[in-house]
This record gives structure tokens, C-alpha cells and sequence, in this order.
């Protein structure tokens, strides 16, 4: 969710390239302008050059920093800053007639650079490009090389050796305890985030039913495996005057600790819905839980689908909120239950809509060892490693070769089929809920 109100603020971990080069370019150039005025000075060279080279030594490092300052991808562009270095350095080098020590000790301090900054596959990007500033006027002035430094060659080189190869190395090490400081803070955030799930977790368990309600009528099993810790699924047991009255099962939009938050707080107004119109068509449930579910989490932009049953003496109501169909299992017979018109049952999703919605009711009649499948879209949608959904049609086979046991046994035959077909228990690209009833 975003944030609302008061100042945006800048991500505590954010790095920024340019600022950290910075400082680095400004000394590695200050030092190499000694090398270059000396070899310069030695050869003596037209004024032309000194000007490029005091340009390039002491104005460079401030308009690469603004360059990258200004730019949409700072990072990206203080990388394009570092191969151009390697260009301005290959050219100084031609200028030098690629004298051994004083060459060698640039290319040391801009490839050192390249690989700290980007790896190996930079480093050999900037040997390349070196070469190439190197060699780019060879075609127009020629080659020229100069095997002999001097001593006053060699005391110029001193000052780049021994001041910015060790300033690297600190800078190198400040890192790496930076590293190790957003390492403790990532830990330390995974601690956090791992107790506040866990806590969300036990909080939605002591939410939900944690035993199955006794009944003279009903053998119940249930099935709740969240994809998280905390699961958007949701299930509900309604009993009065000591019965089971009716059951619900439901499904929020989304995963993890947000969701889990509306299904506590769906949980309870559906109960008391559930309450309030015992006497009712039971699709009122869901009209009244909707209009209150609506003002509730609209701004959260959450939905909800949801099937609910009711029990009498010889029959049992049901009603549905765009949740997956109830399936009717009578011996090795499969159906889904549908509406007097042979339709399957409907109705907007819960907390999208405020207006009244007449929520369709049937009713339907079984007879001892007769079993209802209730379920979320997490049995149905799993997928096996070659991206196939489990599906309906699966599903629907599997329950009617079921056994003719209790709830218990006619679920896990069904779980596992499902687990066999997906080829792993405990990955699950969804929440997943499941009820069997059986008729006593």
C-alpha cells in the first residue's frame, strides 16, 4: 500500500556510484597530472597539450560528478564516466610514448577502479577500451615508444603508488563494513519480519476453528493449508443451542499478512450475519455481511468469495458469493449442486459492492452417505512441474472414486491424488481449503 501523507523520504540503503567515486577520481587525477606534466615537460611539448591535460586532470572529475548528478541513472552513467576514463588514459599514454612505468601505473589505477566497482567482465570491457585510446591516433602521428624512465619519471609515479593504491585498499575495506552493517540490519529486519508473522499466525489459528464441531447428523473433515504463514482462506463452523447450523468456507484476494487481516475481520461480520438471519433466506447473510463487508475494506481493495451452508432437519440450504461450486457425492456419482434451473449459483463478490445484492438460495436434499465437497480455487488451480492445473475435472474423478469411508478418508483420497498429480506436499502456488461432509 502506498504511504499517505508526510514527506517522502530517501531509502536509508540507497548508493549512490558518482558520490563514492567522487573523492577517488578527484586524487587519482590530481596525482596523475605530476606523471603527465613530467613526461610533458620532459618531451617538450606544445602548449596545447598542457591545456588538454590541466583540463582533463583537474575539470574532469568535477563534470563527471555533475554529469552523473543529473542524470535519470546516476549509477549508469558514472560507469559510462569510468570508461571514458580508461579512454582519457590509453591516449595519455599514446602521449607519453607509452613510456613502461608511468603507462603502467595509470592503467593500474583505472583497471583497479573498473574491477571494484563492476567486476571482471568491466575490467576486461576498460583494458579494451585503454587500448583503444591508446592507439586511436596511431594511424594519424604514428607509434612511438620510449623503453627509457628516468629517475625523475619514477619519483613522479611515487605519489600515485603510494597515496591512492592504499586509499584504495581503505576505501575497499569501508565497504565491505558497510557490506557487513546491511547485512546485520537485513538479519536483524528477517528476525523482525519472522516473529511478526509468526505472532499474525497464532493470532489467525486462535481465529479459526481449531477442532471440528460435534454433530448427530454430519461427519465432518476439514483441510487448511496457507501458501504463507498467514493465509487469505478462511472456514467457519456455526453452532447454536449446541448443532452445527451451517458452515462456511471463503477466499480474500491476495496472500499473506494483509490478507489474513481481512479474514478476521470478515470472519466475524459474516458470523454475525450469520446470527442475525437464522430465520432468513440464507442468500441475506451475505446481502447484509456485503453491505457492512463494503464500508469496511473498500479503500483496502480487497474481495472476498465465499459458499455457505445452513442445515435442517431434512434438508440443507446453500448459497454462494462467486466461490467454486459445492460438489455432491452420492456412491461413485459426482454433480455439482446447482439452482432449481440447473444453473450453477452466483453472486458478487463480497466487500465489491454496496449495492443490495439478491444473493440466489437452493436447497437440497441427501440421503445417508451421501458427501459434500466444499472448497477453495488453491485444490483445483495447483500446478504439476510441466504448468497443468490440477483442475476441476481432475478433482471431480478423484472424488468420485473415493472411497465410501468417513470425511477424513474420502478428503485424503482426494489430497492425494491432487498431491500425486502436482508431484510435491508442501509447495503451494495458492491458500488451500477443503471440506467434506458426510451424511450420517
Amino acid at each position: 500500500m502506498p504511504e499517505t501523507g508526510g514527506r517522502a523520504r530517501k531509502p536509508a540503503l540507497e548508493f549512490n556510484l558518482h558520490r563514492e567515486i567522487y573523492i577517488p577520481r578527484i586524487i587519482g587525477y590530481a596525482l596523475s597530472l605530476i606523471i603527465l606534466a613530467t613526461s610533458l615537460w620532459q618531451q617538450d611539448s606544445p602548449w596545447w597539450t598542457w591545456v588538454l591535460v590541466l583540463v582533463n586532470c583537474l575539470a574532469w572529475p568535477h563534470a563527471a560528478f555533475l554529469i552523473s548528478k543529473r542524470s535519470r541513472q546516476p549509477n549508469q552513467q558514472e560507469l559510462r564516466n569510468l570508461v571514458l576514463d580508461s579512454f582519457m588514459g590509453g591516449f595519455w599514454s599514446y602521449y607519453i610514448m607509452f613510456n613502461p612505468v608511468p603507462t603502467a601505473v595509470i592503467y593500474s589505477m583505472l583497471l583497479v577502479n573498473a574491477m571494484a566497482v563492476a567486476g571482471p567482465r568491466f575490467f576486461f570491457l576498460n583494458i579494451l577500451i585503454f587500448i583503444a585510446g591508446g592507439l586511436i591516433l596511431v594511424p594519424i602521428s604514428g607509434f612511438h615508444f620510449n623503453p627509457e624512465t628516468n629517475m625523475n619519471t619514477i619519483i613522479s609515479c611515487l605519489p600515485l603508488l603510494l597515496i591512492f593504491l592504499p586509499m584504495n585498499g581503505l576505501t575497499a575495506y569501508l565497504r565491505t563494513m558497510q557490506v557487513k552493517r546491511v547485512k546485520t540490519m537485513l538479519q536483524e529486519a528477517q528476525k523482525v519480519a519472522a516473529r511478526d508473522m509468526a505472532m499474525a499466525v497464532s493470532v489467525q489459528l486462535s481465529v479459526l476453528p481449531s477442532a471440528l464441531p460435534q454433530s448427530d447428523d454430519w461427519n465432518l473433515a476439514y483441510e487448511f493449508k496457507p501458501m504463507l504463514g498467514v493465509a487469505g482462506d478462511f472456514y467457519d463452523f456455526y453452532m447454536f443451542d449446541g448443532r452445527l447450523t451451517g458452515l462456511g468456507i471463503f477466499d480474500v484476494s491476495g496472500h499473506g499478512i494483509s490478507s489474513g487481516l481481512v479474514t478476521m475481520l470478515a470472519k466475524s461480520m459474516i458470523f454475525l450475519a450469520f446470527k442475525e438471519k437464522l430465520s432468513a433466506p440464507l442468500g441475506e447473510v451475505f446481502t447484509a455481511a456485503n453491505r457492512e463487508l463494503f464500508h469496511e475494506i473498500k479503500n483496502a481493495h480487497y474481495y472476498i468469495t465465499g459458499a455457505l451452508l445452513r442445515f435442517h432437519e431434512n434438508s440443507v440450504e446453500y448459497t454462494s458469493a462467486a466461490h467454486p461450486p459445492v460438489y455432491l457425492k452420492s456412491g461413485d456419482r459426482v454433480v455439482t449442486v446447482l439452482n432449481e434451473r440447473g444453473e450453477l449459483l452466483d453472486g458478487i463478490l463480497l466487500g465489491m459492492d454496496e449495492r443490495e445484492y439478491p444473493y440466489e438460495t437452493t436447497s437440497l436434499e441427501l440421503s445417508p452417505g451421501d458427501y459434500l465437497l466444499l472448497y477453495t480455487d488453491g485444490l483445483t488451480e495447483q500446478r504439476n512441474p510441466s504448468d497443468e492445473e490440477y483442475g476441476t475435472e481432475r478433482m471431480a474423478e478423484a472424488l468420485a472414486r473415493a472411497p465410501l469411508g468417513t470425511a477424513r478418508e474420502v478428503l485424503d483420497y482426494l489430497l492425494d491424488d491432487m498431491y500425486r498429480f502436482v508431484g510435491r506436499k508442501n509447495s503451494f502456488h495458492d491458500d488451500l481449503t477443503a471440506i467434506v461432509l458426510k451424511k450420517k
